[in-house]
């Protein structure tokens, strides 16, 4: 044995001697089914404890394999399975634990939305919530619309999304008024609007 060892066995040894209701509480173990993980507060593994800390659902298992995990067993529903000896995604799982409706959407599919409360359609694409209006004239033009960049809704209708309906608007404007600050300014609108004015310019 080892000066370390034998140092740890004697202090282990006379913590147990003076100490007993600590050591009882060291070698309690976590009161979630299936964990053999020994007590860190609240009669809970280090692990739950903080699960019950940030509010998370405690006695959900966490799968920690390294492969591809299912998808939910819900139908239309493509998020990932999280939890071990579970078929369902973290959503569905939290849903069956609360009694909730198994069959309502957790969210709006692509082309899907709400409107809010300015009173602007907002839909699902690519992964996020977007305005319809911006993403109707975004694809027409082959790529995303700028932050400087708005639509305006010729009829004033703000629902009526259609191509027709929709025109460009630019609401940036000039740094400063400086020569150079204009014609930057000028120079890259003709840039992104006009290049073949730009070009038979040169």
């Amino acid at each position: 044995m080892t000066p370390r060892e034998s140092q740890a066995f004697l202090f282990g040894f006379f913590l147990i001697l003076l100490y007993p209701s600590v050591c009882a509480h060291m070698r309690r173990v976590c009161t979630i089914e299936s964990c053999t993980k020994y007590v860190h507060g609240k009669n809970l593994c280090n692990l739950h404890y903080r699960r019950f800390v940030r509010g998370q659902i405690v006695d959900a298992p966490i799968i920690r394999s390294k492969g591809i995990n299912p998808k939910c067993s819900i139908p239309d529903c493509m998020i990932t399975v999280r939890t071990r000896n579970s078929e369902l995604c973290p959503a569905h799982y939290a849903r069956r634990r609360n009694g909730s409706d198994m069959s309502k959407r957790l969210r709006s599919p692509n082309g899907g939305g709400h409107i809010d409360r300015n009173g602007y359609r907002r839909i699902w694409y690519k992964g996020k919530q977007i305005l319809e209006h911006r993403v109707v004239l975004g694809i027409s033009m082959g790529r995303d619309l700028l932050p400087n960049e708005s639509v305006h809704h010729k009829n004033g209708n703000k629902l009526d999304n259609r191509l027709d309906n929709l025109e460009l608007w630019v609401k940036h404007q000039p740094s400063g008024q400086r020569v150079e600050d204009v014609i930057a300014w000028a120079t890259k609108i003709l840039t992104i609007y006009a290049p073949n004015v730009l070009k038979n310019s040169i």
